[in-house]
């Protein structure tokens, strides 16, 4: 372990968490000699291409990117996500999803009945589509493959089924 991981990187992520933050020269040099460099080419006004630095470590599960100005030695500095918390956000968007699509249904079952009502035949039909698919899959060996996501999709059609059933 070195100065850089152990002290360095810390105290940014500390200061900064995971917002994107201009740190000093004296910082970004630091940065730029124990990362990672990056060149890409960008294009500007008129055709014009320009060289831009930036620069990678990895660090306790997270990708830290600088990104480095040349008009004034300064640079940006941002800190991904872990894995787990890359997760938990997948978790928590999921749940956010299924509640949004729950209020949905409810205004439509109470402004709307005959449409709700068309919805849930709809959803019936997906789940029939579904379970179809899956019959045919199952008989082609070439088709095999596709059946874990089929399943998937057949599961998330009951669930809108019930959901709305229980609804009624």
């Amino acid at each position: 372990m070195s100065w850089f991981d152990d002290t360095f990187l810390p105290s940014l992520f500390e200061r900064f968490g995971r917002e994107t933050h201009w740190l000093t020269r004296k910082q970004t040099a630091i940065c730029t000699r124990y990362m990672e460099r990056h060149t890409v080419m960008v294009d500007q006004f008129q055709g014009d291409r320009t060289r831009h630095h930036y620069y990678t470590r990895e660090w306790r599960g997270r990708i830290v990117t600088l990104n480095y100005s040349k008009l004034n030695g300064c640079g940006t500095i941002s800190f991904g996500s872990t894995e787990q918390e890359r997760a938990d956000l997948a978790k928590r968007r999921e749940v956010e999803r299924t509640e949004r699509e729950l209020r949905s249904l409810r205004r439509l079952r109470e402004k709307h009945p005959d449409r709700f009502l068309k919805q849930l035949e709809d959803a019936r039909n997906v789940v029939k589509y579904w379970k179809e698919e899956i019959e045919e899959d199952q008989a082609d060996p070439e088709m095999q493959k596709c059946l874990p996501r089929d399943r998937e999709l057949l599961a998330e059609a009951l669930e809108k089924v019930k959901i709305m059933e229980a609804m009624l």
